[in-house]
């Protein structure tokens, strides 16, 4: 195992564990808590799991990991044939990045368990992502609907064009 818990390590620290820890093949467990690595040192240490094959859990609890370093270590324990066991503790990782984490579930059968509690996230913040979310996907069923603007026509024409379909749908004149 690799222990440094509370050394203050920040990102610079970790990335220099995780470079490290790459072709190591002996150290099956790595615990980093508390050391304020943040979303960089997590994008680190997936690098590492992703070309390191041996390291079967990996604790990176109470380190400020929002959803951008969620999503960057979903993205490899989803393909991860190694590890078993995360610990993601005391973060704050919000809905999305949540939503990343607990998809792996599915993603990849090996993985035994993932430990999301106690996220240091506020109303506020959730609210907000939760807003971001709806606008998203409101944005995503705008461009499925968007017609291609006839040869020649500006951008703006199929704009134009949403613009009265959705006057129509909601039945006001155009």
């Amino acid at each position: 195992a690799f222990v440094a818990i509370d050394c203050e390590l920040g990102a610079p620290g970790v990335t220099t564990v995780a470079s490290g820890l790459i072709m190591n093949s002996s150290v099956r467990t790595v615990e980093l808590d508390g050391n304020d690595c943040g979303d960089e040192g997590a994008a680190r240490m997936a690098g590492m799991l992703q070309l390191n094959g041996t390291v079967e859990g990996i604790s990176l609890a109470r380190n400020g990991i929002s959803d951008q370093g969620a999503h960057e270590l979903a993205m490899v324990l989803r393909e991860s044939k190694a590890v078993r066991h995360v610990n993601l503790e005391q973060n704050r990782i919000g809905i999305l990045g949540a939503d990343e984490i607990a998809d792996v579930f599915e993603a990849n059968q090996d993985i035994m368990d993932i430990n999301l509690e106690d996220q240091l996230v506020t109303e506020d913040e959730i609210a907000a992502q939760k807003e971001a979310s709806s606008e998203r996907a409101s944005r995503r069923r705008r461009q499925m609907r968007k017609p291609a603007p006839p040869p020649g026509a500006p951008e703006s024409a199929a704009a134009a064009a949403v613009d009265d379909d959705d006057n129509d749908a909601r039945g006001e004149a155009t």
